[in-house]
């Protein structure tokens, strides 16, 4: 299977919002209770937060993905805080992966931090960068509600 990824630009976010708002909820239920679909949709329009439409061969959604840079003093980071669809093919929509380090790369990002459930550590575990790097797990998150 053959997968095409691009980056949505603010303003055809409202024209794909219909399409790709199911996504980015699912993608949100896991871990990203900060935001609800609304708040990606106006932080997208912003250009606060990028929103990747990935189509497979027959150009159906196969997955939705949206990233933030995160600027430190010493360093950013381009962060995927969600992914969602439905993947056929892994490997082959992995390979697209290398869009978002080119992007990364463009904006001066040093790395891209994933936020994903623990089944994604043997998923990603095959997968190296253009430069050879793989991802590790860097941290446990803890959290509690107050």
């Amino acid at each position: 299977m053959r997968y095409q990824s691009a980056l949505l630009p603010p303003e055809k976010v409202l024209e794909f919002w219909p399409k790709i708002t199911g996504h980015i909820q699912q993608g949100l239920t896991q871990f990203a209770v900060e935001m609800s679909p609304f708040d990606v949709f106006k932080m997208a329009i912003n250009g606060d937060l990028h929103i990747w439409v990935t189509t497979d061969e027959s150009s159906n959604i196969a997955s939705v993905l949206c990233t933030k840079i995160e600027r430190y003093p010493r360093r950013q980071i381009l962060t995927i805080l969600c992914v969602a669809g439905s993947i056929k093919d892994f490997p082959s929509w992995l390979t697209e992966h290398a869009i978002l380090e080119n992007f990364a790369r463009d904006f001066n990002c040093s790395a891209i931090r994933i936020y994903g459930r623990k089944g994604w550590a043997k998923r990603l575990a095959r997968y190296r960068s253009n430069s050879g790097n793989q991802y590790l797990p860097q941290q446990q998150i803890f959290e509690m509600e107050i």
